[in-house]
């Protein structure tokens, strides 16, 4: 019997997926922190660097669930792919927030 999935194509696929979403959100961030530094903005500095260290926990958990996933493929225990949502809120509304003190400032 064939098998209609391959082993990890999925989770790899999943974790591309995250890498760009956190390599975008990371870019943003350094955006924010120089443009804050520069406008001698401490608000818009403080949020900009929440967020990058929002994106260092969402990178690490990211590549932590990706090896808790493959090595749950390898041994056919039940998984899920999902990614912390609260994660992701958290550092889309810090970027945000550093978005409008930019906007405002």
């Amino acid at each position: 019997m064939s098998e209609v999935w391959s082993h990890g194509m999925q989770v790899e696929r999943t974790l591309l997926a995250w890498m760009r979403t956190s390599l975008a959100m990371a870019a943003a961030s350094l955006l924010l922190v120089r443009l804050g530094l520069s406008r001698d903005s401490p608000g818009i500095a403080v949020a900009a660097a929440a967020s990058l260290v929002a994106w260092l926990v969402l990178a690490y958990v990211t590549r932590r669930r990706y090896r808790q996933v493959s090595d749950d493929l390898a041994e056919g225990a039940p998984h899920s792919l999902m990614i912390p949502g609260w994660l992701a809120a958290t550092a889309i509304v810090l970027l945000a927030a550093a978005a409008l003190l930019l906007a405002f400032s």
